[in-house]
């Protein structure tokens, strides 16, 4: 479930500014936050968003990433306080949960756990593992940092992945009760691949992953 909320990240940015002495226009706030969330204009983003397909729109994402440095540039290209920015990026953060500032953050906070837990439950990977007896695998496993992304996100349109690699590190016993004993280690290559859901929104489509056995 989408977790967007435009309307209260306004909500939250002028309640932050209130808090600041710093009064927020609605208006201002409006093409502020849409040119974090990827758009030239308010008026670009709900030209686009009505246009859309069910599900591919900021209403549907899973997760965001927003960008910020475009927000402040909005600012200035207006002749705005970059003040505005900074109450509009500290409502996204109030309103939407899963909103990233970078990919990196993105990563780390979401995409790389996911990554992760869909290699250990695969069928292929457990049924390889249950030929060793009783596996258990480190949660936070060494590597799987990004290698490579697919292209530039905010160009993407409708699909974008990301390229990471990594050792899945177990242990093992010999069906006998006696303490773990055996690692068993086995580097990983993986892609996540992502659907474009508006500029700035994500939705995971499938991971796909092979053990580098050479």
């Amino acid at each position: 479930m989408s977790s967007f909320s435009f309307g209260r990240a306004i909500a939250e940015a002028r309640a932050f500014g209130a808090k600041h002495q710093f009064s927020i226009k609605v208006s201002h706030a409006q093409e502020v936050l849409a040119s974090m969330f990827g758009y030239k204009t308010y008026s670009a983003m709900l030209i686009e968003q009505s246009l859309v397909s069910e599900g591919h729109g900021l209403d549907a994402a899973e997760h965001f990433i927003v960008n910020v440095e475009w927000g402040t540039q909005r600012c200035r290209d207006k002749g705005w306080s970059e003040d505005l920015a900074a109450c509009c990026l500290a409502g996204v953060r109030a309103a939407i949960p899963h909103a990233y500032e970078t990919v990196d953050d993105f990563w780390h906070k979401a995409a790389r756990g996911t990554v992760i837990a869909q290699v250990y439950e695969d069928s292929h990977f457990a049924g390889r593992m249950g030929e060793m007896a009783h596996i258990e695998y480190d949660p936070n496993p060494d590597g799987f940092e990004v290698e490579s992304l697919s292209g530039n996100f905010w160009q993407a349109r409708e699909e974008w992945s990301l390229t990471t690699s990594g050792e899945m590190q177990g242990e093992w016993d010999d069906g006998d009760g006696q303490p773990l004993v055996l690692e068993d280690t086995i580097d990983v290559w993986a892609r996540a691949i992502f659907r474009k859901s508006g500029r700035a929104g994500l939705i995971l489509d499938r991971v796909e992953f092979r053990p580098q056995l050479w």
